[in-house]
């Protein structure tokens, strides 16, 4: 073969190459768009079915919400009627306290002679002290029977929600809320993924995440509903034992200024030196009223601080 030959053969050569790699471009090139076609319509696909599921579950929750929210309500109403009957027996225990003291004081005022009066307004202090202390008693009794009811109550609620709490979760996990949701992703054609197709991956990653974040956030409350209830039971009871340790403190200083009859004071049955100490005795008691106060609305002002961090930890779904 001649040189020439040869030149002419290397030149065909070349040109069918060349052709065939553009043939081989286009190919890919239309594999690809292909493929992407497909994965938009799975996506939307995707999108569409749990979008459906979103509202099919609000749905269905609102019923589940409303066959529970009348069981609860018959709790609460049950609550309300006890805690009028308990309310009452209170006042009563407290009314049969006062009758009898007033009794007692009837007696010693009609005393004939002024010795027996005064004697009787020197015994007068003691007695409404010791009637004061059991009236608090009487009421802090009465409150706690009130507590123990309404922690009752809310203990059967509690059954109650957590019951409908695994409802709304059982049914969200048959309609596929409940797990990451697949990402439709590009896969290599041609040898390696286009710089498009790892654009397209890196967003699917994102959006599932997104998806997967806005599901849990719509259930949350089921989430953490029975921690949640139990939490503030719990703070219920820590009130009431604050709530009444204060009160126990200011009750002992009060008794301890009943003992101090302003009264004899005025009218001048004490002398002078008498008179001055138990009026700087009245300024003294009331002073540390006034810090015991002052310390237990502290107390609860971190405590309020610390439960809002508490029930931040708490809510915070998974």
């Amino acid at each position: 073969m001649t040189m020439f030959g040869f030149a002419a053969a290397a030149t065909l050569f070349a040109t069918e190459t060349r052709a065939n790699s553009a043939v081989d471009e286009r190919t890919l090139k239309e594999l690809r768009r292909e493929a992407h076609r497909e994965r938009q319509a799975l996506r939307k696909e995707r999108n569409q079915r749990l979008n459906d599921a979103v509202k099919s579950l609000r749905l269905e929750a609102d019923d589940i919400f409303a066959e529970y929210r009348e069981r609860v309500r018959a709790i609460d109403t049950e609550f309300d009627l006890d805690r009028v009957r308990l309310d009452a027996e209170r006042d009563s225990e407290i009314a049969a306290l006062e009758g009898a003291l007033q009794k007692e004081l009837g007696v010693g005022m009609a005393a004939a002679t002024e010795a027996a009066l005064l004697n009787h307004l020197s015994a007068m202090g003691e007695q409404t002290r010791a009637h004061q202390d059991r009236v608090f008693e009487a009421r802090k009794r009465g409150a706690g029977r009130v507590q123990a009811a309404q922690l009752e109550a809310l203990s059967r609620k509690d059954r109650l929600l957590s019951e409908r709490d695994d409802r709304v979760l059982a049914r969200a996990r048959e309609l596929g809320l409940m797990t990451m949701p697949t990402p439709v992703l590009a896969t290599p054609i041609g040898g390696e993924l286009t710089r498009n197709e790892i654009q397209w991956n890196e967003r699917e990653q994102r959006d599932v995440q997104r998806l997967h974040e806005r599901h849990v956030g719509l259930l949350g409350e089921f989430y953490y509903g029975q921690k949640l209830r139990a939490w503030e039971r719990a703070n219920l009871e820590e009130d009431f034992a604050m709530e009444w340790q204060e009160l126990s403190e200011l009750q002992d200083l009060q008794s301890q200024q009943r003992m101090l009859n302003p009264v004899m004071l005025k009218a001048g049955m004490a002398d002078e030196t008498s008179r001055q100490q138990s009026f700087a005795r009245l300024a003294e008691l009331g002073e540390q009223q006034n810090q015991i106060k002052i310390r237990y609305q502290q107390l609860r002002r971190e405590r309020d601080i610390q439960r809002r961090e508490e029930k931040r930890a708490l809510t915070a779904v998974p």
